[in-house]
């Protein structure tokens, strides 16, 4: 399968602007009743992310990246993007 791995930088950010940003992008565990209940909330890219490989690299399919692009644009967040075949 023909995908594309994006790297992006969050290092311009800091604290409380990037928390939130990592929220509405990427998404979020959130738990309620002192751990009782956990939620998955998605974020914008959610539904396009194949895999994430650490802590700044995920990918995705390569029909997706315009998609993926205009968000980290609209956002402000800098990123590389390579071209990848994933093997299942």
């Amino acid at each position: 399968m023909k995908a594309t791995a994006i790297i992006y930088d969050l290092k311009n950010f800091k604290g409380k602007e990037k928390t939130y940003l990592i929220r509405e992008v990427y998404g979020y565990q959130d738990t309620s009743n002192h751990g009782k209940y956990k939620y998955n909330r998605q974020g914008k890219l959610t539904p396009y992310i194949k895999e994430k490989w650490g802590k700044n690299v995920i990918i995705i399919n390569q029909k997706n990246l315009t998609k993926t692009k205009k968000i980290l644009d609209t956002h402000k967040i800098p990123y590389q993007t390579r071209n990848i075949e994933l093997k299942t």
